[in-house]
This record gives C-alpha cells, sequence and structure tokens, in this order.
C-alpha cells in the first residue's frame, strides 16, 4: 500500500470517529435540552399554582367562614342575627341584614366559581389533593344546593 493511501485511511478513520463524537455530543445535547426544559415547566406549573392557591386562598376561607357564621346565626342561635336586625330592627338595620345576608349568600359561591375557572387546565399538583380540594367544593355545593 502507498502512503497516501494509508494516510487517506487514517484520515477516513478520524473523520468517522468526528461524525460519531460529533452525533454523540448533539445527542447528549438534545437529552440535556429536553431535561431542562421539562424541570422549567414544572418549576412553571409549580410557581402557577403558588400564585393562584395563594390569591385566592384567603378569600376563600373568609368567604366560607362568613358564610357558615351567617348560617349558624340563622338557624341555631334565638337571638341570632335576623332576629335581631330583620324583626327587631330599624328600616335601615332590616335593608342591612338583608343586603348583608344575600351578599354572604352570594360570595361563596362566587368565589368557588372564580377560583374554578382560574384552574380548570391547571396542575394543581398531586392528584389526591385535587381529589380532595373537588371532593370538599362538590360536598359543599351539594350541601347549599340541597332543600334540607
Amino acid at each position: 500500500m502507498s502512503a497516501e493511501l494509508v494516510v487517506a485511511c487514517i484520515w477516513g478513520v478520524v473523520a468517522l470517529a468526528g461524525v460519531a463524537l460529533s452525533g454523540r455530543a448533539t445527542r447528549k445535547q438534545a437529552l440535556m435540552s429536553a431535561e431542562l426544559a421539562h424541570r422549567s415547566a414544572g418549576r412553571a406549573r409549580s410557581e402557577q399554582r403558588q400564585d393562584v392557591m395563594s390569591r385566592y386562598h384567603g378569600s376563600l376561607l373568609r368567604a366560607a367562614f362568613d358564610l357558615q357564621s351567617r348560617l349558624e346565626n340563622i338557624a341555631v342561635r334565638d337571638v341570632g342575627f335576623l332576629t335581631t336586625h330583620q324583626a327587631g330592627g330599624s328600616p335601615h338595620e332590616r335593608e342591612y341584614a338583608r343586603r348583608s345576608t344575600l351578599f354572604v349568600l352570594a360570595e361563596y359561591p362566587g368565589r368557588v366559581e372564580i377560583i374554578r375557572l382560574r384552574i380548570r387546565f391547571l396542575d394543581l399538583g398531586d392528584r389526591e389533593d385535587n381529589r380532595g380540594m373537588v371532593a370538599l367544593l362538590l360536598g359543599t355545593g351539594k350541601i347549599l344546593n340541597s332543600d334540607r
């Protein structure tokens, strides 16, 4: 074999090795890019979930507490909110009692609807937490829709 043929073969082997190494590096870079994109998307979902939950968590709890308190005042106590303000109050107090009660009764379902619309397509994280939250909201909705 001539020296030129040997040099050409060596260069051919080096070129093939370079192509193989380049392909391997490209594949590794693609895998790392995909992993980075996956982590970034996970972080973005987590931040979005935290944002929605922190934005509406307090207002939903406050609305639920106000609703519970007003219903307890109406149903359980002998001298409750409506007895004091509606039956024995001035016209101004009766109007306040009516409007305030209507607001409290409408605020909770309104807050739930806002959250439902905001998180319709948002992954709330752990599936068990999702099921628990949905079960609580559905249970409360059933009670509110009941005529018992």
